[in-house]
């Protein structure tokens, strides 16, 4: 359990970061350079992912794990649920590839965009991690294991 003034720092600090990187890094000239960045790894890294990995790095790395000194394990960082969650990840994929190949090969290649290219796009995939990797992971690890248990233990 961490006090209510590393608590209070930790949320102003995420306020804070949160409004400066996403400032930051989506106006000119750093979205010219996550723009390329995006183009030369064939769409796969996206903005979101590099701002919440910022985030990651700053608030969970320095903060969590540096100065209140809780392990990666108590914010639900676990291998083996790392290795649960890539199984899920790989079967929703392909699950979700043979729903559009079952709806392309129904509607007779009707539909649009239903070609293999577009279908599996690096572009979607890209946007997929950034969400997954970049996004989920900071929300769940600093709101939902973080802020409520904290909270909870608090109150």
């Amino acid at each position: 359990m961490v006090g209510w003034y590393r608590l209070a720092v930790l949320v102003v600090a995420h306020l804070l970061l949160a409004l400066f990187i996403n400032g930051l890094l989506f106006q000119e000239p750093a979205l010219t350079w996550l723009t390329a960045l995006s183009a030369a790894t064939a769409s796969l890294v996206q903005p979101t992912l590099v701002a919440n990995a910022l985030l990651l790095a700053l608030i969970v790395g320095v903060g969590l794990n540096g100065w209140c000194r809780i392990p990666l394990r108590q914010l639900g960082w676990r291998y083996a649920d790392f290795l649960r969650a890539l199984g899920i990840l790989v079967v929703w994929v392909v699950l979700w590839q043979l729903c559009l190949g079952a709806m392309a090969w129904w509607a007779h290649g009707a539909l649009p965009d239903a070609r293999p290219t577009r279908v599996f796009s690096t572009q979607l995939v890209g946007r997929l991690i950034g969400q997954l990797f970049g996004n989920a992971l900071y929300e769940e690890t600093f709101f939902r294991a973080f802020l409520f248990s904290q909270f909870f233990l608090l109150l």
